[in-house]
């Protein structure tokens, strides 16, 4: 509660809330190996999933093809299913053992937007994310890749952050309160936010930040 303060003032409460708040970014590019512009922090895993979708469908105003995996969780399923039909969602296909089989990747459209889950929430099987972001690359090379890391963010070695434009995170599963999460955004990206007003979280996530939740 000692940082229960409002970040985006500037009053010396507020202040050292922000040097917290920015302490913790530091501190998760660090792990992650990104910029630190690039972590934004928000309510939590389902949120991000959304703002993280938003914002890689925003690069291409006119819609395209989306690839997507059918294990995906729910927090991410739902708004990928809830896209403009100028959105041709093409699930990929699954191999025997839950995952992608990325030797069939060849027969599909190339993607604008590919949307995974990094570890499946039900089953624990890991997601071939190196193989299926070379391959959405190589036939796109502007597609945008999001990937749900909730499930192993904590648990395994951090993902290859460079093919990646969203990678998005849940703060309960790694040890904070139920409530926040965050994403890493690539700076390039457009803002296309869901919410406006305020500019914080670089204009993604307005709001007063939840640094007692972040720290």
């Amino acid at each position: 509660q000692e940082l229960g303060w409002n970040a985006g003032t500037r009053y010396e409460l507020g202040l050292a809330a922000k040097k917290a708040l920015e302490a913790c970014r530091e501190q998760i590019a660090r792990y992650l190996a990104c910029e630190t512009d690039a972590v934004v922090f928000t309510s939590g895993g389902t949120e991000s999933n959304n703002l993280g979708l938003q914002a890689c469908c925003g690069q291409f105003p006119k819609g395209g093809v989306l690839w997507t995996s059918a294990t995906t969780h729910p927090s991410l399923a739902g708004p990928v299913a809830a896209l403009d039909d100028v959105w041709q969602v093409v699930p990929m296909p699954l191999s025997a053992w839950g995952g992608v089989d990325t030797s069939r990747l060849e027969a599909l459209p190339p993607p604008d937007v590919v949307a995974l889950e990094w570890v499946n929430n039900e089953a624990g099987f890991v997601q071939p994310v190196d193989a299926i972001a070379a391959a959405a690359i190589s036939r796109n090379p502007d597609a945008c890749i999001l990937l749900d890391g909730a499930q192993g963010l904590g648990k395994l070695p951090p993902p290859d952050m460079s093919p990646l434009a969203v990678f998005t995170f849940a703060g309960h599963k790694i040890g904070a309160p139920v409530g926040i999460g965050g994403m890493v955004l690539r700076p390039s990206l457009k803002p296309t936010p869901l919410t406006h007003g305020g500019g914080q979280e670089r204009g993604w996530r307005p709001g007063t930040v939840a640094v007692p939740l972040i720290r």
